[in-house]
């Protein structure tokens, strides 16, 4: 071996063993460490080239800074009278109070009072609403989506957001970049040549701090003129029409429309990912016409991996130990990491009715199978698991004591916890718990009921499958 030879032997240790360190000193979760150094060990340094790649988050430093300057901070005017006024409905439920508290060190965000939500089902509802505030839109749309299709609905949203641009309306349009690749033609290109403004989060680059293949902007937002503000887990996609009889891969999913002070926080949302994205700063616009003095209370939980904390998985582990009587969830994609399933299990032995609805098949088999691993886990504590086989089921809801309601982008699983950029509200209502719970029985009412024999029955071929995609699910 000649002494060249010997100096990129020593520099390729010494890199996997830097590689390997930074690992471990700075992965969260210890299967992903573990992963981590394995592979950087395992494929000498094709594996720690791979780590600095996939498994380093550059983000964090870069957006706290920004926000540290305070270049995308608003002062939202909170009516403390009328805040107060509206939350006297849980003087009854007083354990509520530590939740609030929680959420509130949790978010940074403060409960907005005088909002008013449309729940909207399936493309069917949500497209025709999204399509009309465009069409009377006036100042600003501001657009973040990450899969946009351009199908027959994708053409339609198209016509409508040039149409306002041609009228004087300002336009912008955030596009994730991995989420763009499920579709073609790409719908980016097409908002070019219209020369309408449209973005990429993340685009592919090769320089190092630009790369990020792993992290996603995963965010629904529609913002028109301050007023309406529309999000939840739904795509642009004709999948997502279900009525229509040609539609043989539905997508059901449940999105909201949002008017009132919470517009402001999705919009304040879409600036900073749009500033981060191109180095434009946006205006703020003012509030369009009030909606009233007593609405409903929201708060806004913005999560990713350029936060402080893991803000969505802190606040499902406090509604966890906060509830009182029962926890509904419906996702489509389950796969709960350690202190999840700790925490369901600590709430079925406290007494709390957990109900869990997933699709029977969901679009990712790799993430079904890993679901599938870990549901027996629940199962053998007494909590309800439910198989939804009509179609794939998209909706993201978390219904709490027929009170509180978490809807948005998140999903149940370690990418929306930790690598996802998400957007989530709480609702804080009677009245829209009872619709959503109205929702979830229906759903459930159309559901396989699942048992714990159902997993224990699994062909072996079949459960070492799952247990591998389980192994595998910190990198999904």
């Amino acid at each position: 071996m000649n002494p060249v030879e010997i100096i990129l032997k020593i520099c390729i240790w010494v890199f996997m063993i830097f590689s390997s360190g930074h690992a471990l000193l700075n992965k969260r979760d210890p299967r992903a460490a573990l992963g981590w150094v394995v592979i950087c060990f395992l494929f000498s340094g094709g594996g720690s080239i791979l780590y600095w790649i996939f498994g380093v988050n550059r983000i964090r430093t870069h957006a706290q800074k920004m926000r540290r300057i305070g270049r995308w901070q608003h002062q939202t005017p909170i009516d403390r009278s009328t805040l107060k006024s509206s939350m006297s409905i849980f003087k009854s439920q007083k354990y509520l109070r530590s939740f609030l508290e929680l959420s509130q060190k949790i978010s940074q965000k403060p409960l907005l009072d005088s909002n008013h939500i449309t729940i909207l089902y399936n493309g069917d509802q949500a497209y025709t609403a999204m399509i009309k505030a465009i069409n009377q839109s006036k100042k600003f749309v501001y657009l973040c989506t990450y899969i946009y299709d351009f199908d027959s609905t994708g053409q339609k949203f198209f016509e409508v957001i040039q149409a306002a641009f041609i009228r004087g309306v300002k336009i912008r349009i955030l596009l994730d970049a991995i989420g763009e690749m499920y579709s073609y033609p790409h719908v980016r290109k097409i908002f070019k040549k219209s020369k309408i403004p449209v973005a990429q989060f993340l685009p592919f680059s090769l320089s190092l701090n630009r790369l990020h293949p792993n992290l996603r902007n995963h965010r629904k937002i529609l913002v028109v003129d301050g007023y309406s503000g529309f999000t939840g887990g739904m795509n642009i996609s004709d999948r997502h029409m279900v009525q229509s009889q040609e539609n043989s891969k539905c997508v059901e999913d449940v999105h909201f429309e949002f008017n009132g002070p919470i517009v402001k926080e999705m919009e304040e949302i879409f600036i900073s990912d749009w500033y981060f994205s191109t180095g434009e700063s946006l205006p703020w616009e003012d509030w369009g016409s009030k909606v009233s003095t007593r609405g409903i209370v929201c708060r806004a939980i913005n999560d990713g991996p350029d936060e402080n904390f893991e803000k969505l998985n802190h606040i499902i582990s406090g509604i966890f130990s906060s509830a009182k009587k029962s926890i509904k969830i419906v996702t489509p994609y389950f796969v709960p990491d350690r202190i999840l399933i700790s925490n369901i299990n600590i709430a079925i032995l406290r007494g709390i009715n957990v109900e869990i609805i997933v699709p029977e098949r969901s679009n990712l088999p790799y993430v079904d199978w890993a679901s599938r691993a870990l549901l027996w886990e629940i199962l053998a504590q007494g909590a309800k698991v439910y198989f939804y086989p009509k179609s794939f089921i998209h909706s993201k809801v978390l219904i709490m004591d027929d009170l509180y309601v978490l809807i948005g982008s998140g999903n149940f699983d370690s990418r929306s916890f930790r690598l996802n950029f998400e957007f989530n509200v709480e609702i804080y209502d009677f009245k829209i718990a009872s619709q959503l719970t109205a929702y979830f029985n229906a759903v459930k009412e159309g559901s396989k009921p699942v048992v714990l024999k159902d997993v224990q029955s699994f062909p072996l071929i079949a459960r070492l499958r799952n247990s591998l995609a389980k192994l595998a699910s910190p990198y999904f």
